[in-house]
């Protein structure tokens, strides 16, 4: 919890820093696109640092959340959008690594070519749990042991579909 507040506050601090590519940007509104449905982790820091950059550079920043195909319709309108910085956006473990390993050039845009990382603000780490009234194991060589003894036993749930919430669970099904 630590880091992700402090990349919160470093990219609020870089975001805010004196030198500026350009003298009064922003020039109007600035449009902030989450990948991802409103309420979620993602929207909510994206609208904490979109008010605080309102309040410091004086111009609106407003949220869209463009949500769906595992943050691939919004990223991919972020990748199409002009690059004059009037356009910012949220991506992700999924966007930047996922999508292009699971689609690769048929993914309709591509980080290393359409994307540049301004800054971290948060880390939000995956936690694999199990119900230790059901399943006795105590670490990940055990709960193997578990689901291969009793395959059709266990069940996995996550919190979204978005692939990074996706590919854990089905790591043990091999």
């Amino acid at each position: 919890m630590r880091s992700m507040w402090l990349g919160l506050a470093a990219a609020v601090l870089l975001a805010t820093s004196p030198a500026k590519a350009q003298d009064g940007y922003p020039s109007k509104q600035v449009t902030v696109i989450v990948p991802f449905a409103a309420g979620g982790t993602a929207d909510i820091f994206a609208r904490m640092v979109s008010n605080h950059l309102q309040v410091k550079l004086g111009k609106p920043f407003v949220v869209e959340n463009v949500g769906g195909a595992g943050s691939i319709l919004g990223v991919t309108r972020l990748a199409k959008s002009a690059p004059d910085g009037i356009t910012l956006g949220l991506a992700s473990t999924s966007a930047l690594a996922i999508n292009p390993t699971l689609y690769g050039p048929k993914l309709s845009y591509q980080p290393d070519r359409d994307l540049v990382a301004v800054a971290q603000i948060s880390v939000v780490p995956n936690v694999l749990v199990v119900n230790p009234n059901k399943i006795k194991a105590r670490t990940v060589p055990e709960l193997i042991a578990y689901l291969k003894a009793n395959p059709t036993r266990s069940r996995s749930a996550r919190p979204a579909s978005a692939p990074r919430s996706i590919l854990p669970p089905n790591c043990f099904n091999r």
